[in-house]
């Protein structure tokens, strides 16, 4: 029955619009929250599987490192190598979280003063704020971006081939 396909993609779609809603972030980042709803939903035990095993641990064996898990949306601070930034410049660039990347093992962090989006480790977080996410204006995803990084692409950008952390740290 189409019941059974039908009624998980409901609670994710659920979990996309409520994510979205209490974080305050715009909906054309729908596909960051809907890889955020699937990282949450597959490390989620379920009554499906025995011993409350999650669908993580029942594909790969082992329990799933729900360590790097944060509030969507919430405010990240990206601490700039010493070697990268003038003696007078800040310490972090605010950004916004988007969520892990497996691939990489690290954290989606948008900038929003450029819109850009960057994978780094070296990220502190405010999971009590998402003002940098109110920064954000809802035209600007409608202009045309100076980044590689558009982010009307930004579900062909996460589904690419995985890039080195040097080659996007800190735009």
């Amino acid at each position: 029955s189409h019941n059974l396909a039908e009624r998980p993609n409901g609670s994710i779609n659920a979990m996309i619009r409520s994510m979205l809603s209490e974080s305050g972030c715009p909906p054309q980042l729908w596909g960051a929250a809907f890889l955020h709803c699937l990282y949450i939903h597959n490390r989620t035990p379920t009554l499906k599987h025995t011993l409350h095993h999650t669908p993580y641990q029942q594909l790969n064996g082992t329990p799933a490192d729900i360590s790097k898990l944060r509030v969507f949306g919430c405010d990240a601070h990206v601490i700039i190598n010493p070697d990268k930034k003038a003696k007078l410049d800040l310490n972090t660039k605010p950004g916004i979280y988007l969520g892990v990347d497996e691939q990489q093992n690290c954290f989606r962090i948008l900038f929003h003063s450029k819109m850009t989006l960057t994978y780094t480790r070296d990220v502190k977080f405010d999971e009590s704020s998402v003002s940098h996410v109110r920064s954000i204006k809802q035209s600007v995803f409608y202009k045309p971006l100076s980044s590689k990084y558009n982010l009307r692409n930004y579900y062909d950008l996460l589904q690419g081939e995985p890039r080195s952390n040097e080659d996007n740290r800190h735009n």
